[in-house]
């Protein structure tokens, strides 16, 4: 992003784009209020997510795959998950995404 970035303005245009509810919707908010200052994108493990949401391992998964298919999140970088057993947490990037009217 260029230095013109204005995160809060931008991360309001993420969360006002996307049509998540109940799980999705509070894991994109934990993404976006932990997302880099200074560029939308953010590195977490989902069991991170899930301390910071108090969501089970299943609502994470289900509200990772509704919010890659939306097109909310994109995975840019990383590995594994980061999780039990991984050792690389992939990073994110928070779009803005555009539904067809």
């Amino acid at each position: 992003m260029s230095g013109n970035y204005n995160r809060q303005g931008y991360l309001n245009d993420v969360l006002a784009a996307s049509s998540s509810k109940n799980s999705a919707r509070l894991v994109l908010y934990a993404m976006c209020w932990n997302s880099k200052f200074d560029r939308a994108e953010l590195t977490i493990t989902k069991p991170q997510l899930a301390e910071k949401t108090r969501l089970s391992r299943g609502s994470i998964m289900n509200a990772f795959g509704f919010l890659k298919e939306e097109g909310s999140i994109k995975v840019i970088g990383g590995g594994n998950g980061g999780g039990i057993g991984g050792t690389v947490a992939p990073t994110y990037s928070l779009l803005v995404c555009y539904r067809e009217a």
